[in-house]
């Protein structure tokens, strides 16, 4: 249940954990990111964070990021998480279907390698 308050660079760092544990040589190693965008971390935080996304980038790591809300400033920052990432930004507007998306997005990265 979404609540607010959404420690984003938290969520993140435990995604690319989670991907370094379970790296596949050659394989489709990416991490798709849902979110508003609406993140509670400071400038430097967040530029942190996306010197990180860039160096997994080089490793193979793809970020993309499925983006919900149409707040102009949350979507700077998902797109330049998802440039970051060398993925896609993708804003899904009401009436959507996400499953189309998400399904695409895997199939687009996938064949990159």
């Amino acid at each position: 249940e979404a609540g607010g308050g959404t420690r984003g660079i938290v969520g993140i760092e435990t995604a690319y954990q989670y991907i370094e544990n379970n790296y596949i040589k050659n394989g489709n190693n990416q991490i798709i990111l849902a979110t508003d965008g609406e993140f509670k971390e400071t400038g430097s935080d967040m530029k942190k964070i996306n010197s990180m996304i860039r160096k997994n980038m080089r490793k193979g790591i793809l970020l993309s990021v499925i983006g919900f809300g149409q707040n102009p400033d949350a979507s700077k920052v998902m797109k330049r998480l998802a440039y970051s990432g060398k993925g896609n930004y993708v804003n899904v507007l009401p009436h959507t279907n996400v499953e189309t998306i998400l399904v695409n997005e895997i199939k687009n990265n996938s064949a990159r390698f």
